[in-house]
């Protein structure tokens, strides 16, 4: 996932499919924040649903879910905030990381958040892996027509419940 697609996550986008069981995320660009303000996608692929891995189950992020609709809040993450003048949300996580990685790894890592995109996608690429799961976790284009004209459902689901 993109770094503002985390970011701008509304509580609405976290829930549980029923007929399948699993949590998942909805990147989808419906909904205003507290003020009023919309969700902004990078393209049209962006739009996805993505089963949530079970080591952020594990780890507390459907207790953290509750804990946040609880309080109300429409915003997954309400503590973040646009720096001055800025459109995303991104800006303030994403120094954040930056110092975590760069404490980690040292200071000439030169890591971003969006580096983790990239050594995912190089880890698929090296294996042969970009597949249409590759390209639906990443928010892009589906190559075929048919496969993005024809048939329901998010595949994505199906395929994390094989597992």
């Amino acid at each position: 996932m993109r770094l503002e697609e985390i970011a701008q996550l509304h509580c609405a986008n976290i829930y549980e499919c029923h007929a399948k069981g699993i949590w998942v995320i909805d990147i989808n660009s419906n909904g205003l924040d507290e003020l009023g303000r919309p969700k902004l996608l990078k393209n049209k692929n962006a739009r996805r649903i993505v089963p949530i891995h079970p080591d952020l189950i594990k780890i507390g992020l459907l207790e953290y879910h509750t804990d946040i609709v609880k309080k109300k809040h429409i915003r997954l993450f309400p503590d973040l905030k646009k720096s001055e003048g800025a459109v995303k949300f991104g800006k303030q996580p994403g120094k954040q990381f930056k110092a975590i990685v760069s404490a980690t790894l040292g200071e000439a890592s030169g890591k971003t958040f969006h580096s983790l995109r990239h050594t995912f996608a190089d880890f698929f690429k090296q294996r042969g892996l970009q597949n249409d799961y590759f390209r639906q976790v990443f928010g892009h284009e589906l190559p075929m027509l048919a496969a993005k004209q024809y048939g329901g459902g998010n595949f994505l689901q199906n395929f994390y419940l094989k597992k």
